[in-house]
């Protein structure tokens, strides 16, 4: 009996032993499941983070695009300016050509006039010569 009471209690005892090692098992699974947990809630955080660096990424294209179209339309402008000034400089150029011409145009005319009056003194000049001799002819 006192055999048969001993196996009982190294069977009870090995049961306990079963039985922690059990729980300790278990326990096991669960500290790897929160590992396993853990690691699968870095991966989504690191995907999120590379997402948000991607569109960061993107955000920055997008602004360096817009910047270069700025610049381009900052390049279209300025041209444009370049070539008004160079307009205004040609418009300045005809019209201080237009001046020279309305100042030569003067000038011929002003000649024409003193052509007209030595014309007209010398006409004058003749009939003066001819009522002289006519007076002289008449007197005779």
């Amino acid at each position: 009996m006192v055999d048969l009471k001993t196996q009982n209690t190294q069977q009870a005892n090995s049961m306990v032993d079963l039985k922690t090692q059990n729980t300790q098992q278990a326990n096991s699974m669960v500290d790897l499941k929160t590992r396993n947990t853990q690691q699968a809630n870095s991966m989504v955080d690191l995907k999120t983070r590379n997402t948000q660096q991607a569109n960061s990424m993107v955000d920055l294209k997008t602004r360096n695009t817009q910047q270069a179209n700025s610049m381009v339309d900052l390049k279209t402008r300025n041209t444009q300016q370049a070539n008004s000034m160079v307009d205004l400089k040609t418009r300045n150029t005809q019209q201080a050509n237009s001046m020279v011409d309305l100042k030569t145009r003067n000038t011929q005319q002003a000649n024409s006039m003193v052509d007209l009056k030595t014309r007209n003194t010398q006409q004058a000049n003749s009939m003066v010569d001819l009522k002289t001799r006519n007076t002289q002819h008449a007197t005779r």
